[in-house]
């Protein structure tokens, strides 16, 4: 896998470990090739594993979040905003919805 990288997970990966969190595979719909939600990977040089950090397209729910985190704590550093394929998707940096993993799909 490279450092810095998007990737879908394989279909296995949600067998062997059931969801507590992630966001899950879904079937393909005619607006949608397939149903898997894709993932940045970073590379956990400490501890030698893959960390891979869901992308939602489901911007307005977690806009509504990031700003009542602003206006109640002044910050908010577990939802990241940005442009993946010219559209703007949240990088969901919540440590109970991101993975580790050693196997993924590109």
């Amino acid at each position: 896998m490279k450092d810095c990288t998007f990737y879908f997970l394989k279909n296995e990966y949600f067998k062997d470990f059931p969801s507590k969190g992630l966001l899950e595979n879904k079937e393909p719909t005619k607006e949608a090739y397939h149903g898997r939600p894709y993932y940045y990977v970073l590379k956990d040089k400490k501890n030698d594993i893959y960390w891979m950090i869901p992308i939602s397209s489901k911007v307005n729910k977690y806009q509504k979040i990031y700003d009542e985190k602003i206006s109640k704590y002044g910050k908010c550093d577990n939802i990241v905003f940005g442009d993946v394929s010219y559209k703007k998707r949240v990088f969901l940096t919540i440590l109970s919805k991101k993975s580790p993993t050693s196997k993924v799909v590109r």
